[in-house]
């Protein structure tokens, strides 16, 4: 009888195991499902699409739209990007294309909510994850004016980060890896907007 029983201890053991290291992947294919709408609700803020999914119709029977919901979905969308989803608060290729792609929207639809968000939010993520921020910046030349003001405004936005010293610094150690990641021509674009 005893015999049985730690033989089923060991069943159930064994299956509890199985069952959370199944479970332990979800997150990882869900995160890959949320990354994709991510991107479409991102991409359709920037170009106005699809605003019909916030539309309700008023007390007088007019379709209106919703720009508060509309608004939250971004700022959720925009929680979702600027939260590391890999190990030592890194990002994964999309995730941080998503994130330095609300730089370009901010710019675009000159957001100065989501401009000054990124002020501070943009430099901790290009500090933990800065070879691969340059590689996505090289690959997506579109997006380098926008990064990298964020990137500049950084130093001082809010009275923070002034020393003239802490931004030479930052030019300093950086440039290195500019030389590395970027092109000759996209250095100089970036670098351009911290000389200003």
């Amino acid at each position: 009888m005893l015999s049985f029983q730690g033989d089923s201890m060991k069943l159930l053991l064994l299956v509890s195991l199985l069952v959370l290291s199944a479970c332990s992947s979800l997150p990882a294919l869900e995160q890959q499902h949320n990354i994709r709408d991510d991107y479409a609700v991102a991409f359709a803020a920037l170009l106005s699409v699809d605003e019909q999914r916030h539309n309700y119709v008023d007390s007088q029977g007019i379709t209106q739209t919703d720009h508060l919901k509309l608004f939250k979905e971004l700022e959720r969308v925009y929680i979702n990007a600027f939260t590391p989803d890999l190990e030592n608060n890194t990002f994964s290729p999309d995730r941080l294309k998503l994130a330095i792609f609300f730089a370009f929207y901010a710019e675009q639809r000159n957001s100065s909510a989501l401009q000054e968000y990124l002020a501070t939010d943009l430099m901790p993520i290009y500090l933990s994850n800065r070879a691969d921020f340059l590689t996505a910046l090289d690959e997506l030349p579109f997006l380098i004016t926008a990064n990298c003001d964020r990137l500049n405004v950084y130093f001082g936005f809010e009275g923070k980060n002034t020393s003239g010293q802490q931004k030479q610094r930052f030019i300093q150690q950086n440039t290195p890896l500019f030389d590395q990641y970027l092109g000759p021509k996209h250095k100089q674009q970036c670098l351009a907007l911290f000389n200003q």
